[in-house]
């Protein structure tokens, strides 16, 4: 299994670093100024996940208490809710 996983890794490496290059190609075509490496990849994690980048800017310390507590509200949610008869 950690064969694949890491292999999976390998390939998304690869791809956000060639749409990298592609960017940056595109951004010297428009003449205008490429994301550095770091943003570029900021930005494309953010859209993989569904968080807006801004979430990412807060300190981490905070984001892992923002985290925690959606969880908390999501486990909350679901004991709330009444069995389902199959």
């Amino acid at each position: 299994m950690c064969c694949y996983k890491s292999l999976f890794y390998h390939f998304l490496d690869i791809a956000t670093t060639i749409s990298d290059i592609l960017h940056k190609d595109l951004c010297l075509a428009q003449q205008t100024k490429p994301m550095t490496h770091r943003a570029f990849i900021n930005e494309r994690t953010a859209e993989l996940i569904g968080k807006p980048l801004s979430a990412q800017l807060l300190p981490w310390r905070l984001q892992v208490i923002l985290l925690c507590l959606s969880l908390m509200s999501m486990q909350q949610s679901t004991e709330s809710e009444p069995p389902q008869e199959v």
